[in-house]
């Protein structure tokens, strides 16, 4: 009978413990409170394509960011992996699709970047647009069965051809149509190169224009050193003229086109089914690439005190460059731009100022704040995102505390019983009648204890930035329950980002 009850807990206690996580988002803390892993599961089923999402600190820097699907057995099969040096600056950033880097960036201290983006062909590339495309054995193979099929290559980054670049493209000869080419400027009927190799041996350049092809070459100039297997065609611009290369031996010296078409395709004039095993392209990145836009570091939490003004600590923007704000108003998320208003380093107190936004958060205060302290052991509640770092937008979450004697009240804080995790940082903290007693600040004792940047210290500046003089505000929902406590106060939570780049 023990028996039986023993594996009757066993399987109850396993179906509690798993239950926390059936259905939502699973997040792992380090001992800094610091958010270290995310994973999606539905029915107790980890979702395959969801976010998983690593930091790497050491000494309190930023040293690693890794987001995508992860096995313990093969490493990173999908996502992104950025590394930074020991000041913060991003060194290297790589995309990964199927276990194979699609996309790599290096970056120099001066943030100028140079980018890979890789097709080894090893799965399907949503990359490339054709009328028939299949890919089969690491290979692109392209059908044709008219005058000439083409695959153009469709890159999530943008490149210019006139800028200095390396273009290289793996062209089996065995079993092999005797005509295979590459185009530079393809769609451009005024401007467009093609790079033609017949037989495996053969090689011509045209210039497409208005439609006509112009010979730069001899017709069927013989490649120096052909190979039965495959040809390695590279084709670079290195700043003063475009250079064909073929098995590692320089062919032709071009001047270099005003290419007004940045398209790069694949194509063939034979008939039958047409075989390309590799593609790499380098280029340097200019300055207003939209890579420059794409990565953020989540810093922490904040809220709206205005329709403009959104409260945070100093520790959440501090050594920022470009800031802007992510939520949610009506079930739609939002990312806006911010700019760093009010800032008080020795209370730890930022206000972000939005210039530019949409809608009005509230249309009237949904909390309010009192002119009394919180007495000690009372309760209260901080509501915010733990995963803010994440860049993942994700339900907020509330932690219950209480407040601690006042022998543990210093100058501008107090000391709540709250467990502390590091992308709350900014978060509110109400007490039961919505009250803002104040502000998610700094690790305590140990994460059971989390310091707040004190309301009652600190009233008259963040009053001020609120445009409220008053001594005591009621919340409209003081006698609300919680549950409508929080569908309110939601809707004022932003998590707040930094940009990893300075480029505006």
């Amino acid at each position: 009978m023990k028996k039986y009850l023993v594996i009757t807990l066993l399987v109850i206690l396993s179906l509690s413990v798993f239950g926390q996580v059936r259905n939502g988002w699973r997040s792992v803390f380090d001992k800094e409170g610091r958010l270290t892993r995310m994973h999606f599961y539905d029915n107790g089923i980890s979702i395959i394509d969801s976010s998983f999402y690593f930091q790497y600190y050491t000494e309190n820097v930023l040293k690693a960011l890794i987001n995508g699907e992860i096995k313990s057995n093969t490493g990173q099969l999908d996502g992104s992996i950025a590394l930074f040096d020991r000041s913060g600056m991003l060194t290297s950033y790589s995309i990964k699709k199927k276990g194979y880097n699609v996309f790599d960036v290096e970056c120099d201290y001066e943030e100028n970047c140079m980018a890979l983006l890789s097709e080894g062909f090893e799965s399907k590339s949503e990359y490339w647009i054709g009328d028939d495309i299949r890919f089969y054995q690491d290979n692109l193979i392209l059908r044709n069965s008219e005058e000439y099929a083409s695959a153009s290559y469709n890159s999530p980054y943008s490149f210019d051809l006139r800028r200095p670049f390396a273009l290289k493209v793996v062209l089996p000869v065995k079993d092999n149509v005797d005509e295979l080419g590459i185009a530079l400027g393809w769609n451009d009927v005024d401007n467009c190169y093609l790079f033609e190799f017949v037989d495996g041996q053969y090689y011509n350049v045209n210039h497409r224009q208005s439609g006509t092809n112009n010979l730069l070459t001899d017709a069927k100039s013989d490649i120096d050193d052909p190979s039965a297997q495959f040809n390695l065609v590279v084709i670079r611009n290195d700043g003063k003229n475009l250079v064909l290369e073929v098995n590692s031996t320089i062919e032709e010296v071009l001047p270099i086109p005003d290419f007004a078409s940045n398209t790069i395709a694949l194509l063939t004039e034979s008939k039958g089914d047409a075989f390309f095993s590799e593609m790499r392209y380098r280029f340097d990145m200019c300055s207003n690439n939209e890579f420059f836009n794409t990565l953020w570091v989540g810093k922490g939490t904040g809220f709206f005190i205005g329709n403009n003004k959104v409260l945070t600590t100093y520790d959440a923007v501090y050594e920022a460059k470009r800031l802007r704000i992510t939520g949610k108003i009506g079930g739609e998320t939002f990312s806006l731009p911010a700019r760093l208003g009010f800032y008080d380093e020795k209370n730890n107190i930022a206000v972000l100022r939005v210039d530019s936004i949409p809608f009005l958060p509230f249309e009237r205060l949904p909390f309010g704040y009192s002119n009394t302290a919180p007495v000690s052991e009372s309760e209260v509640y901080a509501v915010g995102f733990p995963n803010a770092v994440s860049g993942i937008y994700i339900t907020p979450e509330v932690y219950e505390g209480t407040v601690l004697p006042s022998m543990s009240h210093s100058a501008g804080s107090r000391l709540i019983e709250m467990h502390y995790r590091y992308g709350m940082s900014g978060s509110p903290v109400f007490d039961n009648d919505a009250n803002l007693v104040g502000i998610y600040s700094r690790r305590g004792i140990d994460l059971k204890y989390t310091e707040i940047v004190d309301f009652q210290d600190n009233d008259r500046t963040i009053k001020a930035e609120m445009g409220r003089f008053e001594r005591k505000i009621d919340s409209p929902y003081k006698n609300a329950s919680r549950e409508k406590q929080l569908s309110k106060l939601s809707d004022i939570l932003v998590i707040v980002e930094s940009s990893v780049f300075e480029n505006e």
